[in-house]
């Protein structure tokens, strides 16, 4: 009898630490304006470019795939429940949809790592990308650019009394980290 109080007490236990560790209901708040808040884009329905192959293979399929980040807040970002790409990148691959006479309901976001922006435009993967991209005069001349259309800029963080370092062999010797293709330290072409 004991036993059984024991055991009864040890499960009633153990069922309220795995209800408390198990949180809060529901998803994270959702990040930046509502869906009702966003614009609606008028789909330019008169809209041709027959010399454009890439344009026209996506006219015939019936929608556009557009490579994307999902992983910058704000920007480019895909919401790990629903799958839905959101932020400033995704409305502006939406407009651009729109002006190339593309419903913007049908683009197929696919997400794109930095390293493969360039090989998943010239192979078709993509028909075109939307996300941070540095431009510069060495992708120029593995892809088109179409812009830019929002301006930022990227710099290395140095400790204070640390002296200013502008690429690798500025470096005086010692190791920095960065990531793979960080523009800022690609020499120019």
């Amino acid at each position: 009898m004991r036993t059984r109080k024991v055991l009864a007490a040890c499960a009633g236990l153990l069922l309220a630490v795995l209800a408390v560790g198990c949180g809060k209901e529901g998803s994270p708040p959702v990040k930046g304006p509502k869906p009702a808040q966003l614009p609606v884009y008028k789909v330019d329905t008169s809209f041709r470019l027959p010399e454009s192959k890439t344009w026209t293979k996506a006219k015939k399929r019936g929608y556009l795939r557009v490579g994307a980040k999902e992983d910058q807040p704000y920007l480019g970002e895909k919401d790990p429940a629903t799958g839905l790409f959101s932020g400033f990148d995704i409305e502006i691959a939406k407009m651009m949809a729109a002006s190339l006479g593309f419903d913007p309901k049908t683009i197929r976001f696919k997400t794109i790592a930095s390293a493969n922006r360039e090989t998943a435009l010239q192979n078709g993967q993509i028909d075109y990308y939307v996300g941070t991209y540095t431009i510069n005069e060495m992708r120029k001349k593995l892809v088109g650019f179409a812009g830019p259309y929002f301006m930022a800029g990227q710099s290395r963080g140095v400790r204070p009394g640390g002296r200013d370092n502008k690429a690798p062999p500025d470096q005086g010797g010692r190791t920095v980290c960065s990531g793979a293709g960080w523009a800022p330290d690609q020499r120019e072409a």
